[in-house]
């Protein structure tokens, strides 16, 4: 299921946190667990670049449950590390709310 991906992962320009062979056992050793983070952690602490990692293969492969299993396992871990995603923007955004006036809401 992950082989389209292997020279992908294992190519060092790539700056991956994790080789193909560590990343195949995360997946491996996270299936149907609770708490996938504190396995992730075995392989490396920096929650977010394992994220990062899982996140950019996807479009690699073909297989449709590998790539739902890799999306939920990145929700998962996001929920459990309490760290947004690191290509989101950590600045807090200012919600100003555009409330319709009284006049907006007049039917005619």
């Amino acid at each position: 299921m992950l082989k389209p991906a292997k020279s992908t992962i294992d190519d060092p320009t790539n700056h991956f946190v994790l080789n193909y062979t560590q990343f195949k056992s995360l997946l491996e050793n996270t299936y149907s667990i609770d708490n996938p983070i504190d396995i992730s952690r075995e392989y490396s602490n920096d929650t977010s670049a394992i994220i990062n990692m899982i996140m950019s293969i996807p479009p690699l492969l073909k297989d449709r449950s590998i790539k739902n299993r890799l999306h939920r396992l990145v929700k998962t871990l996001e929920n459990e590390s309490s760290t947004p995603h690191s290509n989101r923007d950590p600045t807090p955004i200012e919600i100003t709310p555009n409330w319709a006036s009284d006049s907006d809401c007049d039917s005619s």
